[in-house]
Order: structure tokens, then C-alpha cells, then sequence
């Protein structure tokens, strides 16, 4: 097994400040290595930190390490996605996570680093056939399809067709409100609430006229909960009967974000019934306890 010094950056609202990692989507990569057992140091990073120094770094170092990072992440159709990382507004966009090797390279979003880490750790625990006999064989039907189910899931749970992403929805105010913001349009406050960030026009007068529907975000939440209810009637998790993986990751992601930022909110939604038990259950097997003990 590889042994080498490995840095996720991260997200969070002020740097150095005792602040919560509020991102669902890093959350991913950190309980990724974490499930490998691999170990790794934290660097925490702010909108405006992403925007400047990774974003430059990234840009600087995307043609000359990506050779390595073609080889790295050739698994699963990983390799398109590093193809993105030569378009500068992709890399701003997409934001952590970021995983960094004591070579200087850098490896961007939470499915290439799982792809990696499957690739290059196969002796460690599958993070998508997690109950299965390791090395798992990562050409094999049963991989593919285990692959293609916790991607589509990572993709869609948190979402309502047709409607804003309730989690998103419920958490976006709140964010906005414990960022840092000097006096400067270009703060991280008010990056936040900009078209550029969210992607689409009018981006953040949409998202607050959502918010004050709380009852619909609400009922909205309460749908793609119970599609994660649902599963857990007969098994333990998601990926699996019995053990953890990918779309666990995805899942808990959403539960971790709401649960730091409005935690009366995420107990309401999050920790009744068998939701409730899988939660613990998460926080169980990753000694999470510290890790969500932060909250605003």
C-alpha cells in the first residue's frame, strides 16, 4: 500500500476560525479516505482562497500533472472529468474537494479521488462493493453496476424533480450569513449569493423567495428522505446490507451540511425512525463524533 503525505482542502465559511466543514460534496472524498483507511491532514479553505490560490494553483499545475493525473483516475470514466480541469471556469465552479500529493499534484472532485483511492488502495475495504473480498476486480459486472447505481444516487438524492434542492434550500441563508465579508464587493458573502457561483441568472433573489417557503422546502426534504427510508427497511445502509460506501457518503453529506448549519432543522428531518439509527450508524463507523460536534 502507497504510504505518502496526502492534503484535502476544504471548505469553510472564515479560515482558521473554529468554523464547521459545511460542504456535502467534500464530505464524499474525506469519508472515501477515511473508508480506505488512509491517512490524510485537512487545509482549510475559504470562497476566496478557492478563487485565488487553489484556482491559480490548479490552473498552473493542470497540463504539467496531467499525465498523473490521467493515470490516477483511468477507472470509471474519471479521466473526462480531469479533461475539465484545463477550463479555469470549471475548476472555479466545481470548488473543492481537492485532494493534494507530496508531488505538488492536485486530483479535483469527490468521484475522481474515489476512483483513485479504489484503484490505487485495493486491499483496503471497496468503497462500492463494501461488503465484498478485497482486491475487488474493478472490471467486473458487479463493480460496473455497483459504480453506475451509487453515482446516479450521489446525483439525484437531495433532489425533486422540478423543484429547488430542499437541503440546499433550507442551508443556503444560513451560510451566507457566517461568511466573511470585508468591505468589498468581491467578499466571500456576497460571492456567494452571485449568479457565477450558483450558476444560473437571478441566482440569489430565487433562492431567497425559495427560503421563505419553508413549508414546501420542508415536505420537499421529507420526499427525498423517505426514497433513503425506503432502502433502510431492509438493510442497514445504502450501498450495501451491511457496510457503508459511495452513496452513504453522498447521502450523509446532505444530513452533515443542514446538521452544522440549522441543527434543531436536521434533527426534525434527520433523526427520527430508521433515518435516525442510520445516521448514528454512519457516525459510528467513521468516528465522526468530533468531526460533527462543529456547528454554527
Amino acid at each position: 500500500m502507497p504510504s505518502q503525505s496526502l492534503v484535502l482542502y476544504d471548505l469553510v465559511a472564515v479560515v482558521n476560525a473554529g468554523n464547521p466543514l459545511f460542504s456535502p460534496h467534500t464530505i464524499k472524498a474525506r469519508l472515501s479516505l477515511v473508508h480506505k483507511g488512509v491517512p490524510f491532514e485537512t487545509k482549510e479553505l475559504s470562497f476566496r482562497d478557492i478563487r485565488t490560490t487553489l484556482a491559480d494553483k490548479l490552473d498552473v499545475r493542470a497540463s504539467g500533472a496531467f499525465s498523473r493525473l490521467g493515470n490516477r483516475c483511468a477507472v470509471g470514466g474519471a479521466l473526462t472529468l480531469m479533461l475539465m480541469l484545463l477550463s479555469r471556469a470549471w475548476i472555479i465552479g466545481t470548488l473543492v474537494p481537492v485532494l493534494e500529493f507530496e508531488d505538488g499534484s492536485l486530483l479535483q472532485d469527490s468521484l475522481a479521488i474515489a476512483h483513485y483511492l479504489e484503484k490505487t488502495y485495493p486491499n483496503a475495504p471497496s468503497i462500492f462493493l463494501p461488503e465484498s473480498s478485497t482486491p475487488v476486480d474493478l472490471t467486473s459486472a458487479e463493480y460496473l453496476v455497483a459504480v453506475e447505481f451509487q453515482v446516479k444516487w450521489s446525483k439525484t438524492f437531495g433532489t425533486v424533480e422540478g423543484s429547488f434542492p430542499p437541503f440546499f434550500g433550507l442551508a443556503a441563508p444560513y451560510i451566507q450569513q457566517h461568511m466573511d465579508c470585508l468591505p468589498s464587493e468581491d467578499c466571500d458573502a456576497n460571492y456567494f449569493m452571485s449568479d457565477a457561483k450558483m450558476g444560473f441568472p437571478n441566482a440569489w433573489p430565487t433562492i431567497t423567495k425559495v427560503a421563505e417557503d419553508q413549508d414546501t422546502l420542508m415536505k420537499n426534504a421529507r420526499t427525498v428522505i423517505k426514497t433513503l427510508e425506503d432502502i433502510l427497511q431492509t438493510q442497514s445502509f445504502v450501498a450495501s446490507a451491511t457496510r457503508p460506501g459511495f452513496a452513504d457518503f453522498a447521502t450523509f453529506g446532505w444530513y452533515s451540511m443542514l446538521s452544522k448549519v440549522r441543527p434543531a432543522c436536521a434533527q426534525e428531518l434527520w433523526m427520527q425512525g430508521k433515518i435516525g439509527e442510520w445516521v448514528k450508524r454512519m457516525i459510528k463507523e467513521y468516528k465522526l463524533e468530533d468531526f460533527e460536534a462543529k456547528k454554527w
